[in-house]
């Protein structure tokens, strides 16, 4: 090799040494600067995941606080008996009314046959059937079906059987029953007892061994029902007050109660009653009032009772009242036989007279077979006030204002 050919490849290696010198901090810079900008990435994303999971935590926090107030109010209100929205319930498919009431529901639908023993114990509950029809069913004649004691409760609809007591209202204000079937239960069908108040309204109170309806010691209103086949069809007593056949607007809204075993309505024991409008037929006996008060207004008929159309004991009672601003006249026809009371039937006892005040336009008694006839009572006792007229059997009587009289 010359002289000149090692000087030229050293001044080579000498090149390439000096610029793989000076090219790895190059290098190294270029690396250090892109690593630091990918670290700013990061924590630039670090930053805006962190503020995102900030804000979405904020959020979570306020729904649920959201949600816990909302499940406070709900909570209140259900202690008070206050709304909770509608619950379907179908037991046929394993639902149950009970769950839906402790769910806190305000108001329940009720579908296919759900077992008794069903307790109402908040205000502001309805319970009504399902347009495919829902009933409430007892096996058990020691259980009553259902039992109300909150207030403003109303079921409706439904088809309640079986069981002790069909309905009972214990100390419930506001209990309306309407367009419901109580049939076939082993006493009463609907009570109201225990200061209990309300309206059973449209209803079908059929068929029971006990009696129809029984108001006692609380007050209640009977409107547009149908009571039949039960031992008494309505039973007021122990105080009670109540309207049989008038709204509580005074408007007409008559019931049909017959074919009951012993009275068609009766009235016992220091109640009082209103009486209008009303079919009573067919029953063992048509109203009895027992140491009780009752007004029978107008536009009731009462007929084809054996036992007698209106039988009063030590009571008060007022035919043909005009008082609730409706018809005074009560047609009383075909009551009686041949063996058993007359009739419209007063009797006192030792210390009382019964007696039974007629008001103006008060009745027309058609006295149509033996059974029927009215004999007018005499004796020293405050005398008998009758138009000569009236005395002639087998004929219309007719009971004017003013008149007292004893029939026996």
């Amino acid at each position: 090799m010359t002289k000149h050919t090692m000087l030229l490849a050293a001044s080579v290696a000498f090149v390439a040494q000096t610029v793989g010198a000076q090219g790895l901090p190059n290098e190294i810079t270029a690396r250090q600067g892109a690593d630091e900008r990918l670290q700013r990435s990061i924590d630039a994303e670090a930053a805006t995941r962190a503020a995102a999971d900030a804000n979405l935590q904020s959020n979570i926090a306020g729904e649920v606080a959201s949600r816990t107030r909302a499940i406070d109010e709900l909570r209140a209100l259900i202690g008070s008996g206050g709304g909770g929205g509608t619950v379907n319930v179908d037991c046929g498919a394993g639902g149950s009314v009970a769950d839906a009431l402790a769910s806190g529901a305000a108001r329940i639908i009720v579908r296919g046959i759900c077992p008794a023993g069903v307790l109402i114990d908040r205000d502001n509950v309805v319970v009504e059937a399902d347009p495919a029809g829902g009933s409430i069913h007892g096996t058990d004649p020691n259980i009553n079906t259902v039992v109300v004691t909150g207030h403003r409760v109303t079921l409706e609809g439904l088809t309640v059987s079986g069981g002790r007591n069909g309905i009972t209202g214990v100390g419930a204000s506001n209990l309306t029953v309407r367009n419901v079937t109580v049939q076939a239960v082993g006493r009463a069908g609907i009570v109201y007892a225990a200061g209990s108040s309300g309206t059973v309204d449209g209803c079908t109170v059929q068929s029971n061994a006990g009696n129809g309806v029984v108001v006692d010691g609380s007050n209640a209103r009977i409107i547009n029902s149908s009571i039949t086949g039960n031992r008494i069809g309505v039973l007021m007593s122990n105080g009670s007050n109540g309207t049989i056949g008038l709204t509580d607007r005074g408007v007409p809204a008559g019931n049909t109660i017959q074919q009951n075993t012993v009275n068609g309505i009766f009235i016992s024991v220091g109640a009082s009653a209103t009486v209008a409008m009303n079919q009573v037929m067919q029953n063992a006996q048509g109203i009895g009032v027992f140491h009780a008060t009752a007004s029978i207004a107008g536009g009731n008929v009462i007929t084809g009772n054996p036992g007698g159309g209106i039988v009063a004991t030590s009571a008060k009672v007022v035919l043909g009242d005009p008082g609730p601003g409706v018809t005074t006249v009560n047609t009383i026809s075909q009551n009686g036989s041949p063996t058993q009371t007359a009739m419209v039937e007063t009797s006192g006892g030792s210390n009382q007279m019964a007696h039974l005040r007629l008001a103006q336009a008060a009745a027309e008694v058609l006295a149509e077979d033996p059974g029927d006839e009215v004999e007018l009572g005499e004796g020293d006792e405050p005398p008998v006030e009758a138009a000569d007229d009236q005395e002639r059997r087998g004929e219309s009587v007719k009971l004017l204002h003013g008149v007292y009289l004893l029939y026996r």
